[in-house]
């Protein structure tokens, strides 16, 4: 388990190439707060508050998940699908 430094994903890929890099939760909800927090998230502000609270209850519900093929990955998949893309965009730029 990891948090978002790339050099060591990079290094375990190379060393062990047939495991699973995980993130650490804590490291990933902190990520989404920090984005949440920001004017391009779309969602920053007191009177984004609710919107806010399911976007953190998503990512909770999400890591709950044993597998893609989980039958409540597949609901929240399509009830978050822009969300996901929105913060996976924002957390991406933030790696770089």
């Amino acid at each position: 388990m990891v948090d978002k430094d790339f050099a060591e994903i990079n290094a375990l890929q190379k060393v062990f190439p047939e495991s699973a890099i995980l993130l650490c939760w804590y490291r990933v909800l902190q990520a989404v707060n920090r984005w949440l927090s920001k004017s391009e998230s779309g969602v920053h502000g007191l009177s984004n508050t609710q919107k806010r609270n399911e976007i953190i209850s998503f990512f909770c519900k999400l890591k709950a998940c044993t597998s893609v093929k989980h039958n409540n990955f597949q609901l929240l998949k399509k009830s978050y699908r822009e969300i996901q893309n929105r913060f996976l965009k924002q957390f991406l730029k933030l790696a770089s």
